[in-house]
């Protein structure tokens, strides 16, 4: 018995074109993927931006007008710093503020920065916008092993001048540095710049609450503090060589977008929720307005005075134990005790006052308020208001 099978005819020129038909890089480098984890990773499943607050969202203290720069000072933006060291850059200043706008890639909101000096940063003077990222956060990333992990920053930038300027990443320590370099090309116009910087197998990298890795976009560095661009070094250095400066120059320019992530190329950027972005914020810093602290009936007086129990802090556990400031809503000065209303106003309708005593009851999570009571009845009922709050648990 004989079996006759046809088949319709094909173009073979037309099956050559579609075996050589483009993926795009992505899929390239998926296709090469040797683990499920390495795959996992091109295709940025799960989170994937290690910086906090790169959109520039978060601002708990306050937009701005025009902050001035300060050393090692949050003063706009929450999680980005200012280093200034003038020496012999006498009036090299500048200041921050958040700035509103419409951006590239759906961003609204980006850290205006504006350098009103003249002066020249010789030595090891520098001018910089820093970002640090906590140890928790890298320990994945495998740097200071063998099997340290390639990163790669990204961000968007527009500025009044151009040219070619520089940064850096470097350790806690740093003394392991890998200065970087980006060209501005048009003047007033988002550009989006990209640095790939492969792991660094030596040196101490931290992989606990402390500072992990420190990012620096430089305004100006002098040579004492400048590198050669794309290696790592065992040295302190903040930005490539031969780079212009800012600084000197009457300028202003714009960041925002900045993304670091696991990979040789740079993906779209991680565009977290407002809330989400606040709440990675508030493990470093919590800005508190007038609340109810904690509040108690006559079952908790006695004719000694009273306890106040554990208050925790609203936006959760903090880095460390935080540095507390108080401020008094009316005066702008500091609140050295907590106001204490009678809400049933038994006595009298003024405030009463709890002296101040937890700072050694201080812990990440919040404090044990222990206080000795003037003017307070046995019997009455109170609620302890703070005014004004700042906690601080910045890297």
């Amino acid at each position: 018995m004989s079996v006759s099978v046809t088949k319709s005819g094909f173009n073979v020129r037309e099956k050559l074109k579609q075996l050589q038909k483009p993926i795009g890089l992505k899929g390239s480098e998926l296709m090469r993927a040797e683990t499920a984890q390495e795959a996992r990773d091109l295709v940025s499943a799960g989170r994937k931006n290690l910086i906090i607050n790169g959109g520039m969202e978060v601002s708990q203290r306050g937009t701005g007008a025009g902050n001035a720069a300060s050393a090692g000072q949050v003063v706009s933006c929450d999680q980005w710093k200012s280093w200034i060291n003038g020496g012999g850059g006498t009036g090299a200043a500048f200041t921050l503020q958040q700035e509103f706008s419409v951006i590239p890639d759906n961003f609204i909101t980006s850290l205006k920065v504006n350098q009103t000096g003249t002066a020249t940063l010789t030595g090891v003077n520098y001018n910089l916008i820093a970002n640090y990222i906590e140890g928790y956060r890298i320990a994945h990333l495998g740097f200071g092993t063998a099997a340290a992990k390639t990163v790669t920053l990204s961000f968007w930038i527009r500025s009044s001048i151009t040219g070619t300027f520089g940064g850096a990443l470097s350790n806690t320590a740093q003394n392991r540095s890998y200065p970087f370099s980006y060209t501005i090309d048009n003047v007033n116009t988002w550009e989006r710049k990209t640095i790939t910087i492969p792991g660094d197998t030596t040196g101490t990298w931290a992989r606990d609450n402390s500072r992990g890795f420190l990012i620096f976009f430089s305004l100006g560095t002098g040579p004492g503090y400048s590198g050669p661009e794309g290696v790592w070094a065992g040295a302190t250095y903040l930005s490539a060589t031969g780079v212009n400066n800012w600084v000197g120059q009457s300028s202003t320019f714009y960041l925002t977008g900045v993304q670091l992530e696991v990979g040789r190329n740079a993906t779209e950027f991680e565009h977290r929720s407002y809330g989400e972005e606040l709440a990675l914020c508030h493990r470093y810093y919590q800005y508190i307005g007038t609340l109810t602290l904690h509040t108690w009936s006559h079952q908790i007086a006695d004719s000694s005075g009273m306890r106040i129990q554990q208050w925790t802090f609203p936006g959760g556990p903090m880095r460390t134990t935080p540095t507390a400031t108080y401020y008094d809503a009316a005066s702008g000065g500091n609140l050295n005790r907590w106001a204490v209303e009678d809400p049933d106003r038994l006595a009298t309708n003024t405030n009463i006052t709890i002296s101040m005593q937890h700072n050694n009851q201080m812990s990440s999570a919040g404090f044990k308020y222990p206080g000795s009571v003037s003017n307070f009845s046995l019997g009455q009922s109170g609620v302890a208001i703070a005014y004004r709050m700042e906690l601080s648990a910045e890297l």
